[in-house]
């Protein structure tokens, strides 16, 4: 259980019971009980009933006793470890030990779990003297040990200001008549000792210190407003709410909620999951504990927290599971999953359907229903925290319709995601950019998310008896072969950390659009939709143009544009600099900036000189580039050209001096340096070529020849400022080396029953064999189909299905070095296409078709429902003349015709129409700028022939002119952030 699934006390049940019945219009709860005269008390009593319980909740029912049973089952374990002493309160959990803060926030999480059991009703420690004494103790030993005003933070700060807070809050709340005043004052005072400004992470005097964002500042702020209720401050509740506020507002880029949907954190990470979870979970909190108090919000302070749920949330959601793609590192925590993250968007959905209008708050309701009754990989209800449990039980009494599954496309271009929804199936497609990381390492957290932002294809079926990516997937999952990928499968380091610019995507344009159904912007919201990246993997040189088309009966996916040349990458072995004049015989080998300047004085005259071996290349290379970081640095300007020459003769790095420097050679290249650093590349395959015929070494120096003869200072940097900014000597080979691997597109990597393996069928033939673990086979076809899961169509012919059956073994450890190595195995249906080891210009255009039985497949690949119109590294095009659709991603400047449609754009962008209007039909353009980098884009599209048409809706952004039957659009993309710029037309009759 996550996210505070805490239990119901019978107190709840007679106290505020009242306060969380049905509501009025708009949310405000109906008169206070007559008990509630004290606002303090009146919100404490309220956050606990949030915590555990409220009038509905019967602890004679089996399933309520069931979940109590959970509690106290939880309480053993960590009565198991409870032993106070002076290096912590449990066993297993030594505080003072280790530097780590990790101990901390995990012992009060070990109270939390005691404190639940304390205070659920009928549970064996229900109300326990015993128990409560135990929880007192733990609580003072972990004030006196490490949780007071006088202990400075270290390690973690969330430790400090988030986990531990959170944690000790909830404690003194359901926990508050049997905690000592002086003891519950002490850990408040600890609290707001670590946390004076909900505004801020990291204490007032450290230089870490920064603005706090998104989940952060949502926890942050509710710490410092239940501090505020419990200790009755009210400085502290304004100063909270002052904070919190502005939380709830979204903006188009940064942090928290963006306008379109999105949910981003630590600037580029897309977290609509985990961190999106915690936003959500403890806003709606705060927001519903307020009402006719004297700190209650405003409605039009807290719509954009409601509009949430429609926008941002719900649509990511497929019965009860959110998508995999949107939880980050999360999906490395064996205590995290779909389920439980779907299950705090349903439980926060019919929390703030109590403070919704009534149509929305019966909808809202009507879709959690909705999820409840088609899951079937967990039951919900079953599984139900106490808390959501009477959510639960509060909506199926105010009986609202069931909602159906969505028939919808969602695309969230401020996190580079696309989610499409049919009946009966959800996909959804990740892929990082120049703005939103390809995955997140941190914390040894996620240590091997190498291709979790390559194109994963997350397909989500009803009917699965097991959860696809929850049930131990990630540790079992073959890392190189995640679903919808196309990847350099070269092995990869297991990862600890580093840097989150380290983990960005390679180009600015991943992105696309929306068309059909009603616009609902900023949210971007349609029928149908595409989506394209140029691509390419981490710390790798394959490159990619990928595109997906959302369908009605599918995806389509293109790749074109493959190319996976053989890129060495060669360090230098050494560099310095030397200087003229009365510095002639000094050396300068270990600076790591080196200097570039030609001065009237000789004095102040210096080059730069670096080496490089070639001894480890082979004879034959396809090109060489030599890479250098430098930027000007002279207060006598700002820009200056400098010149890269061979080096005629040998030196060495700790004896070259101006005096004994080697002859110089020809001019290579001449560059042009600007006062911001940046990496300049010289072309020098001809050079290094002569030199692997004598079997030389690279040897290069940098140096100024203005026509004045005076030039400015160029600071370079050397082998040893930086590894991110050192010179390197990039080598592409000219044939494939022993260790270069397969470039591979998977196609689907399916976690199945392992008492119930289907088989494999490849052009409607079943392969014998393909449900024993161990086989594998190629096989050649037009179509491959897995039963329950999906159909796969080849629309580029006949093509190699590599196809295998595994069962593989995994742990939580390998992907989260804090979990135990514990054995797990799981069987898995994998299919992928190999594209060899050195493609060139390789592609792929296939039809995924979830759900499809084995005779649709065969017939549909006898007339398919998608038509590829072109598929190039430039543009890439589908038709689907059955539903009106057809659509483009340029990538740049050109035209694609179909029949007589036709689409053709001036600048890189998507392009999706939909609609074969006949009399009062309709016909929709929808344009995007992916890569955000165009002030405007022209497109023309050819309207259907016959009736006339009109224009009935039209976003702002958009000129239109037509002209001999072609819409010619000239679309405003500057702030548009990547989101779809649509026009509608109508059909006169």
């Amino acid at each position: 259980m996550v996210y505070n699934e805490v239990a119901f006390s019978r107190r709840t049940l007679l106290g505020v019971g009242a306060a969380l019945g049905a509501t009025a219009a708009l949310g405000h709860l109906g008169a206070r009980p007559a008990w509630a005269t004290d606002d303090y008390e009146y919100v404490r009593e309220r956050f606990r009933a949030d915590l555990v319980g409220s009038r509905t909740v019967d602890p004679d029912d089996p399933a309520v006793a069931a979940i109590v049973a959970g509690y106290d089952d939880a309480c053993d374990e960590r009565l198991d470890q409870f032993s106070p002493s002076s290096q912590g309160v449990f066993a297993d959990l030594n505080i003072t030990g280790t530097s780590s803060s990790a101990p901390v926030s995990a012992s009060f999480t070990g109270l939390r779990s005691m404190a639940y059991a304390f205070a659920v009703p009928g549970g064996r420690y229900t109300g326990s003297s015993e128990l409560a004494d135990q929880i007192v103790t733990g609580l003072q030993t972990m004030n006196d040990l490490v949780y007071n005003v006088d202990q400075p933070e270290y390690d973690n700060w969330w430790t400090w200001e988030i986990g531990s807070t959170g944690r000790i809050i909830e404690i003194l709340t359901m926990c508050h008549e049997v905690v000592p005043a002086d003891l519950r004052a002490a850990l408040c005072d600890a609290m707001a000792h670590f946390v004076p400004d909900p505004g801020f992470n990291y204490p007032p005097d450290s230089p870490r210190r920064v603005v706090s964002s998104g989940a952060n500042r949502i926890n942050l702020c509710r710490a410092v407003i239940l501090e505020g209720i419990l200790m009755r401050r009210p400085d502290r509740i304004e100063l909270g709410i002052e904070t919190f506020l502005p939380a709830l507002e979204v903006s188009d880029t940064g942090n928290g909620l963006l306008s379109d949907g999105s949910f981003v954190q630590h600037n580029q990470v897309a977290y609509t999951g985990a961190y999106g979870c915690s936003y959500l979970n403890g806003a709606s909190s705060l927001v519903s504990l307020m009402p006719q108090t004297p700190w209650e919000m405003a409605d039009s302070q807290v719509a954009a927290l409601l509009r949430s749920i429609d926008d941002a949330y719900t649509p990511l959601v497929f019965n009860g599971q959110l998508a995999a793609s949107l939880r980050g590192r999360a999906v490395s925590y064996p205590s995290s999953s779909d389920s439980g993250d779907g299950q705090v968007i349903l439980s926060s959905a019919l929390r703030l359907a109590r403070q919704a209008d009534p149509e929305t708050a019966a909808r809202w309701r009507g879709l959690c229903l909705g999820w409840i009754e088609r899951s079937r990989h967990y039951d919900i209800r079953a599984s139900a925290a106490l808390p959501l449990l009477a959510l639960i039980e509060e909506a199926e009494a105010l009986a609202p319709p069931i909602q159906p599954q969505p028939i919808e496309s969602r695309t969230f271009p401020g996190m580079d995601r696309v989610v499409h929804q049919r009946p009966g199936w959800s996909a959804n497609v990740a892929i990082g950019s120049t703005r939103i990381n390809k995955f997140e390492v941190m914390n040894r957290e996620n240590r091997t998310a190498w291709h979790h932002g390559d194109g994963f294809l997350g397909l989500y079926l009803e009917n699965e008896e097991v959860a696809q990516f929850d049930d131990n997937f990630w540790p079992t999952v073959d890392p190189y072969r995640i679903p919808g990928t196309t990847v350099d499968s070269q092995p990869r380091p297991i990862l600890n950390g580093g840097g989150l610019d380290s983990m960005l995507g390679f180009s600015p344009m991943v992105g696309g659009c929306v068309v059909g159904g009603e616009p609902n912007p900023p949210a971007q919201r349609g029928t149908h939709a595409i989506w394209t990246a140029r691509e390419r993997n981490w710390r790798s040189s394959m490159e990619a143009t990928l595109s997906w088309f959302f369908l009605d009966d599918g995806i389509v996916a293109l790749g074109s544009g493959i190319n996976a040349p053989i890129v060495e990458r060669v360090s230098a072995f050494g560099d310095a600099y030397v200087r003229g004049g009365t510095y002639a015989d000094n050396n300068y080998s270990t600076a790591g900036y080196l200097p570039v300047r030609k001065s009237s004085s000789a004095s102040y005259t210096r080059e730069t000189y670096f080496q490089f071996s070639l001894a480890d290349l082979p004879a034959r290379i396809r090109s060489a580039t030599l890479y250098f970081n430098a930027d000007v640095d002279d207060s006598g300007g700002t820009e200056m050209d400098v010149e890269v020459h061979a080096v005629d003769g040998e030196w060495v790095e700790n004896t070259i001096t101006w005096n004994n420097r080697p002859p110089t050679g020809e001019r290579l290249a001449t560059v042009h340096v600007v006062e911001e650093p940046r990496w300049h590349a010289v072309e020098m395959t001809e050079h290094v070529r002569e030199l692997l015929a004598a079997g030389d070494t690279l040897s290069v120096v940098l140096l100024e020849d203005p026509p004045d003869g005076t030039g400015l200072n160029v600071k370079v940097r050397g082998r040893t400022s930086s590894t991110s900014t050192a010179p390197y000597l990039e080598i592409e080979l000219d044939e494939p080396t022993p260790d270069t691997y397969p470039i591979e597109t998977i196609l689907e990597n399916r976690k199945v029953p392992g008492d119930d393996v289907p088989a494999w069928s490849v052009d409607g033939v079943p392969v014998s064999g393909s449900d024993v673990p161990g086989w594998r086979d190629a096989i050649v076809g037009t179509t491959a189909h897995l039963p329950g899961t999906a159909g796969y169509l080849m629309l580029d012919g006949e093509r190699t299905f590599d196809l295998t059956c595994d069962e593989r073994t995994g742990d939580w450890h390998r992907i989260r070095e804090r979990e135990d190595d514990t054995p797990i195995i799981r069987t898995y249906q994998t299919a992928w296409l190999d594209h060899g080891r050195m493609p060139t210009d390789a592609s792929f255009a296939y039809h995924l078709l979830p759900r499809i039985s084995a005779q649709d497949l065969a017939d549909l690949a006898e007339s398919p429902s998608a038509v590829v119109v072109a598929n190039e590294a430039d543009r890439q095009a589908v038709a689907a003349p059955g539903q009106g659709y057809f659509a483009a991603a340029f990538h740049a400047a050109g035209e694609v015709r179909h029949g007589r449609q036709s689409i053709r754009a001036e600048a890189p962008c998507t392009v999706a129409t939909l609609g074969e209007p006949g009399a009062g039909g309709s016909f929709e353009i929808s344009v995007a700028d992916p890569a955000r980098d165009a002030d405007v884009v022209e497109v023309q599209v050819s309207l259907p022939p016959g009736l006339p048409l009109r224009v009935t809706r039209a976003d702002d952004t958009i000129d239109l002119s037509i002209s001999n039957g072609v819409a010619h659009l000239t679309v405003r993309t500057a702030e548009t952030y990547g989101r779809s710029q649509r026009i509608l037309f109508t059909a006169d009759v």
